[in-house]
């Protein structure tokens, strides 16, 4: 199977059903000192410091990944909680931009703004997967283990900051990220993070995921042109390439498989060393969030189109007979906590994870709940 360029952003384009846009347009990062109070809201009255939000880098070995660090408006002695936000599937920059619906939104930089609203710091910055750190990547060797020094280096970036609480700093973890950072904290138990927050984790195998999220945007579709048959020319491009690509990834697990073949699988630019870590990595996701004895917060949109509610609904029993496991379900959101309807991060989620780190030894505030709406076709999108 040879390597098409335009299939590189296939993990963005199918799982999140957008475009995953990267951050070229934004300014180019300073080395600025965690310390320096670069765009800062600046001091203000009573002893109180204003917002303080920079450019800077996240040092991971060679590469230096532009970030940005966000501390809220805090008393002049005060040490806030913060996190660290780790990516979901595909090349992703430190904003979180896509294209959704025909409407761009940036999911991570909203993240960090309403969680500076309620007083929690955040260090978001670029996946190692787009360009440029992109070019110099070595895709035979790559696995999704390279994504972890540069959590981990975030994670050091944010303790380091001046009004962060060190004892008080976790890792919200999304999709992809929900898989990354247990694997990363249960690999390094010294880390001495406060908990994890994981934003619809997956609780399968890679492969497993990808087929049937496939196959859940095309039966979306076939539902949306079934009750608007006005719509079908339009959708029906979006349908092809959907059936396509699946029948790409079918073949190519399916070759994976096989032992007595003669050729290597290469899928979306990556080897198959890349495939069969993640498809083990997310296999052994769900096991490994309960082994963890620390505090964990999962949230999980009710119209999450990819990692889908019924999952974790399945699982919910066995996460929180565990004691350190807390589950909460929000309605009208997707997966990345975007409600359908404004187009914004959902401030209802936003609350909940704020109280949640603010004292996770404490259950946060309960959303409303609903059961996830099969039926509701174009909000799934």
């Amino acid at each position: 199977m040879k390597r098409n360029a335009a299939l590189h952003l296939m993990i963005a384009v199918c799982l999140l059903t957008a475009c995953a846009l990267t951050s070229c347009c934004e300014r180019e990062p300073r080395e600025t000192d965690t310390e320096q109070e670069s765009g800062t809201t600046g001091r203000v009255e009573h002893g109180m410091i204003g917002r303080l939000e920079h450019e800077t880098v996240v040092t991971s070995g060679e590469l230096k990944l532009k970030a940005v660090v966000t501390v809220p408006a805090r008393q002049a002695d005060e040490l806030v909680p913060g996190a660290v936000i780790v990516h979901t599937f595909g090349p992703l920059g430190r904003d979180g931009r896509l294209i959704e619906q025909g409407i761009m939104f940036a999911a991570y930089r909203e993240l960090a703004d309403q969680l500076a609203e309620r007083g929690i710091a955040t260090v978001r910055y670029d996946k190692r997967l787009i360009p440029p750190y992109g070019e110099t990547l070595d895709r035979v060797a790559f696995t999704l283990a390279e994504l972890y020094p540069d959590a981990l280096a975030a994670l050091e970036l944010l303790r380091t900051t001046k009004g962060v609480d060190p004892e008080r700093v976790c890792f919200i973890g999304h999709g992809e990220g929900a898989v990354i950072v247990p694997a990363l904290v249960e690999a390094n138990p010294e880390l001495g993070v406060r908990g994890l927050v994981l934003i619809a984790p997956p609780l399968m195998a890679y492969d497993e995921l990808l087929i049937r999220s496939h196959r859940l945007q095309i039966r979306q579709i076939d539902l949306h042109v079934r009750a608007h048959p006005e719509v079908a020319p339009q959708r029906q491009p979006e349908r092809a390439a959907l059936q396509q690509h699946l029948d790409i990834y079918t073949a190519a697990f399916k070759l994976l498989e096989q032992e007595d073949r003669q050729r290597s699988v290469v899928l979306d630019g990556f080897h198959e060393k890349f495939w069969r870590h993640a498809i083990d990595l997310y296999a052994g996701n769900l096991d490994r969030i309960k082994r963890l004895e620390l505090p964990i917060l999962i949230v999980q949109g009710n119209l999450d189109p990819y990692v889908v509610a019924e999952d974790l609904l399945r699982a919910r029993a066995e996460l929180e007979a565990t004691g350190h496991i807390t589950i909460r379900l929000q309605d009208s959101a997707r997966h990345f906590l975007v409600d359908p309807d404004t187009h914004h991060v959902h401030t209802a989620a936003t609350d909940t994870i704020a109280a949640w780190l603010r004292n996770p030894t404490a259950p946060p505030p309960t959303p409303d709940e609903e059961p996830p709406a099969e039926a509701r076709t174009e909000g799934n999108r």
